[in-house]
């Protein structure tokens, strides 16, 4: 286990543009089932410790899922229950219109996303980037158009697939595509400078609480953490259960209780989305609506303490 917190090397951090996206990712990487360090066996990645074996799928893809799995059975709604038994037995949601959730081609880009990636980017250095629950890429496809690396994580297999088929058509080659259960990830302690995660923090206090303490867990020193959370401030206006949003003060709360700070604070999303409105409208309309709306949801952006 004491190898879990092995320091990253230094000349890791810069991706040679030659080397195999999983060989270089290697140093980062752990079994998902004992934490212990793996090898590529050219067909699996191979742990010794627990002789798990795990599948490479491309030469950018690998399957890292863990034999654990969260019981969101107990610790959330039945919906959600659903969807994560799919994910992990199938790979992919049964309730098709789930499939592929965010993809452009499928349900176009609102103004929305277009505004809070830009956002999002605005904040990014170059530097290793972990993009946690990252679908079809509408977030990590743009990130590794100027960080050193991606490391794209999520456990819907068909999203992963669609995402890596995209990075091919645009020649983005410092991206490894993960499939993985977030909540257990493969990646040493203290070793990742920064993490995104994006509309993923929704499924209910226990999972939230631990995502964050998997970010936490993961992150170096100071390193930097984006993610964002559904307002409750905004159920006023949408009506919304509130079982799933979070105040200020809420976030602020569960985010401190993991050994992390907050830096910075944003309201995103202000126009309500009640039709995908086009960018050119949504940056107009969003710009008059904060004057009187609250905001759908929360950016946070902060370090490890």
């Amino acid at each position: 286990m004491g190898q879990n917190f092995l320091q990253i090397p230094k000349f890791l951090k810069n991706f040679p543009k030659k080397l195999n996206p999983i060989d270089y990712s290697l140093p980062f990487l752990t079994c998902p089932n004992c934490s212990e360090s793996i090898i590529n066996n050219k067909k699996t990645l191979h742990c010794s410790s627990c002789s798990s074996d795990f599948q490479i799928l491309d030469e950018n893809i690998i399957d890292l899922v863990s034999h654990n799995s969260f019981d969101f059975k107990t610790n959330a709604s039945s919906e959600s229950y659903s969807e994560y038994s799919d994910l992990r037995n199938l790979g992919h949601p049964t309730e098709e219109k789930a499939r592929l959730w965010g993809l452009e081609s499928k349900f176009g880009i609102s103004g929305f996303v277009f505004t809070l990636r830009n956002k999002i980017i605005s904040l990014l250095e170059d530097e290793i980037i972990c993009d946690i629950g990252a679908g079809v890429g509408n977030y990590s496809l743009f990130f590794a158009n100027q960080a050193k690396f991606v490391f794209h994580c999520d456990l819907d297999l068909e999203a992963i697939l669609s995402a890596a088929k995209e990075a091919k058509k645009q020649k983005i080659n410092n991206i490894l595509f993960i499939r993985c259960d977030y909540l257990y990830l493969p990646f040493r302690s203290n070793s990742l400078d920064c993490i995104t995660s994006i509309d993923v923090l929704e499924k209910g206090h226990e999972h939230d609480s631990k995502l964050i303490e998997q970010i936490s867990q993961k992150l170096i020193s100071n390193g930097k953490y984006i993610i964002d959370f559904h307002t409750k401030e905004r159920t006023k206006l949408t009506k919304a259960p509130i079982t799933d949003r979070y105040s200020k003060e809420e976030l602020t709360a569960l985010i401190n209780s993991h050994d992390l700070s907050i830096t910075k604070i944003f309201g995103m999303g202000y126009l309500p989305t009640i039709r995908n409105f086009s960018r050119f409208f949504y940056s107009i309309g969003n710009i008059f609506c904060k004057l009187f709306f609250p905001p759908a949801r929360w950016l946070v952006v902060g370090k490890k303490n």
